[in-house]
C-alpha cells in the first residue's frame, strides 16, 4: 500500500510553526490613512506597496470583533502604542484593552474600521501553554459538542 503524499504534509505541519505575520490584505477606502495608522501610530513599517485590482465575493461581510489580526508584542511596546493611540485621539469605544488572563490584547479600529490586537503575552505564557495543550484536543471536542463552558482560569 502507497502512502498517501498528504501524510508527509500533516507529518510537516505537526512540526511546523510561524516566523511571523506574513501579511494581511483589507480593502480599504482610504489607503494613506491605514498607511499612516499603521506605520506612524502603530509603528509597523511600510515595506512594499503592490498595486492591483481584483473584485472578489461581491458584499461587504458584516462587523464583527472576530475578525481581526493579533501582532504579538510585549508589554513595553503596547504601552507605547497605546500612548501614541491616545495622544491622535482614540478612545473607547474604538480602541480598549481585553484582560484575557494568559494575555493582555490592545484592540483598535484603523481609520477604516479593521480591527487590529496587539496581545502582550503573560509572564508564564509558556507553562500556561504547556497546560492548555494537554487537554487541547478534548476542549475544541467539547466546545464543538456544544459544551461551551469556559476554561480559562486565568482570568
Amino acid at each position: 500500500m502507497d502512502n498517501d503524499p498528504g501524510d508527509e504534509a500533516v507529518a510537516n505541519v505537526k512540526t511546523a510553526t510561524a516566523a511571523r505575520l506574513h501579511h494581511n490584505a483589507y480593502v480599504t477606502q482610504d489607503q494613506e490613512a491605514t498607511r499612516a495608522f499603521y506605520e506612524d501610530l502603530i509603528g509597523l513599517p511600510l515595506v512594499a506597496t503592490w498595486c492591483e485590482t481584483d473584485e472578489l465575493f461581491g458584499p461587504a461581510m458584516p462587523d464583527t470583533p472576530f475578525s481581526h489580526i493579533a501582532l504579538k508584542v510585549d508589554a513595553a511596546e503596547q504601552d507605547a502604542v497605546a500612548e501614541r493611540l491616545a495622544a491622535a485621539g482614540y478612545e473607547e469605544p474604538v480602541t480598549f484593552v481585553l484582560e484575557h488572563g494568559y494575555c493582555r490584547s490592545l484592540y483598535v479600529k484603523d481609520p477604516n474600521g479593521l480591527l487590529l490586537e496587539l496581545t502582550a503575552d503573560h509572564p508564564d505564557a509558556e507553562a500556561i501553554n504547556a497546560t492548555r495543550q494537554t487537554t487541547a484536543r478534548e476542549d475544541l471536542a467539547r466546545w464543538l459538542a456544544g459544551d461551551h463552558t469556559s476554561n480559562n482560569t486565568y482570568r
